[in-house]
């Protein structure tokens, strides 16, 4: 037998003239079958034995072919063969040239293989450059003297976590707006990378403790009792009334200590407030650390807080006249976020008008200042109706300031917005100073509620209820 791939003689297309164990080229076998009316027998021979050989033996012969694919492709055809080639096909082989052997080169000299030293792996850097990209950048903060004592006492806290010293616990608490987040975003570069800090809400825990309940999943133990250094907890307020995600928070937390971990908190409403509306063990892990009240703004922070919007905005070299900006920052707000509204909307006007005038002061005075509603009687305080408001809904009046976005969080707050509305008669740009929101999201919120009520019977008759309770006169009291 012949290597595979060998040269062959011209062959007689007499098949009787072959002679036992030659080896040939199995196309010929065919060239005197009649393959032009099998069109499909054709394309098999033409393919599939172009390159195959033939092996005569006494009772038959055998195919070798060059691959497994020409070996499966003839089995199936191989009785048609045989009956158009009247001859029996004994087997059909695979044959495989081995790959000529490469000697090596006497002439050039052998090459040395260099090896170069890899640099030596450091896990801690890894896990710090991991922790470093999944830690959100902190937004940078506006100093000023009112603002100075708050961010001293957080970073004497950060302090203490990196050496393992100090108050586990920080609660930070100020009115809605005030810049609690904001200063406790100051953390993720104020604490070590090395540490694990995790950052949630209250109803963001809330959420992800009811799916791991659902799915079974222990990776939520994991991540919040084994995994975590620092845990980061705001809108605390939201706990009230939350007895079994309080129990939850508890143990969570005294895993935390037991670990030596550190927990920073956030609420609206001061500690002293939510003692008796919280688990008593629960408030004495919280309540024994360091306590940060957020003031209000003062002028240095607004002055900073002017500068850097322009600055934010490409307009640095904007001067604007020294009466008008006296004007703008005397500006009485409540908070840092009215404050940032407040300048926000200046800039605005700036940005198109290259400039301020007195009636733009007047008319962002009358919107943003706290004391511009001076003539509403005092017996219908704004503030009054929010709480009351959202006392009969069950909500908390933060949470009806907040971005919280729960559906009877959103339905408390347009039934406040109807309230002051239809009771006080404020305009729209007044109830969204009180609300913290803008005119336009007021706007809507009155139009989809007016909607619900006339649609749905269900709201109509909670807004039917708040009215009396209210004593705010409406259709069917009419």
């Amino acid at each position: 037998m012949f290597p595979f791939g060998w040269g062959t003689r011209q062959l007689s297309k007499d098949i009787g003239l072959k002679k036992l164990d030659e080896t040939c080229l199995a196309r010929d076998l065919f060239a005197g079958a009649a393959l032009e009316d099998r069109p499909d027998l054709k394309q098999v021979v033409d393919r599939y034995l172009s390159q195959a050989r033939i092996k005569y033996l006494s009772d038959g012969v055998v195919f070798q072919v060059p691959t497994h694919i020409h070996r499966n492709r003839l089995t199936r055809w191989k009785t048609e063969l045989e009956n158009i080639g009247n001859t029996k096909i004994l087997d059909i082989e695979v044959l495989r040239s081995p790959r000529p052997r490469r000697e090596p080169s006497t002439s050039a000299p052998a090459q040395q293989q260099v090896s170069l030293p890899l640099a030596p792996q450091n896990p801690k850097r890894n896990i710090e450059e991991i922790e470093r990209q999944r830690r959100f950048s902190a937004p940078q903060f506006i100093s000023s003297p009112a603002y100075e004592l708050s961010h001293a006492l957080l970073s004497r806290w950060a302090n203490g976590v990196d050496i393992g010293s100090g108050d586990r616990v920080v609660w930070v608490h100020g009115n809605p707006g005030s810049g609690k987040t904001h200063l406790l975003k100051q953390l993720s570069g104020l604490i070590p990378l090395a540490k694990n800090l995790k950052r949630t809400t209250v109803l963001g825990f809330l959420s992800e403790w009811r799916q791991s309940l659902d799915t079974k999943d222990i990776s939520f133990k994991n991540k919040y009792r084994r995994e975590t250094d620092v845990l980061i907890l705001e809108d605390l307020h939201d706990l009230v009334g939350k007895v079994g995600t309080q129990k939850e928070i508890l143990f969570t937390i005294d895993s935390l200590m037991a670990r030596g971990a550190y927990i920073a908190v956030s609420s609206s409403p001061p500690p002293t407030e939510l003692k008796d509306q919280l688990d008593p063990m629960l408030y004495s892990r919280l309540f024994s650390g360091t306590t940060i009240e957020m003031p209000k703004p003062d002028r240095g922070f607004k002055e900073s807080l002017w500068r850097y919007l322009l600055e934010q905005h490409g307009l640095k070299d904007f001067e604007l006249d020294m009466m008008l900006q006296e004007k703008l920052l005397g500006v009485e707000v409540e908070s840092a976020r009215k404050a940032n509204t407040l300048l926000i909307n200046a800039v605005a006007r700036v940005s198109v008008k290259r400039g301020l005038s007195t009636e733009d002061l007047r008319s962002l005075e009358l919107t943003h200042s706290s004391t511009a509603n001076t003539s509403i009687d005092p017996s219908l305080n704004p503030a009054d109706y929010i709480s009351k408001v959202a006392e009969l809904c069950g909500v908390s009046s933060a949470a009806i300031i907040g971005n919280g976005r729960r559906a009877q969080v959103t339905l408390a707050r347009r039934f406040v917005c109807l309230s002051l509305s239809k009771q006080l008669g404020l305009t729209n740009a007044t109830i969204s100073h009180y609300l913290e929101k803008d005119p336009s999201s007021i706007s809507h919120c009155l139009k989809k509620v007016e909607t619900d009520i006339e649609n749905n019977r269900h709201i109509a008759k909670q807004w039917n209820w708040i009215c009396s309770q209210l004593g705010i006169p409406n259709k069917e009291s009419n």
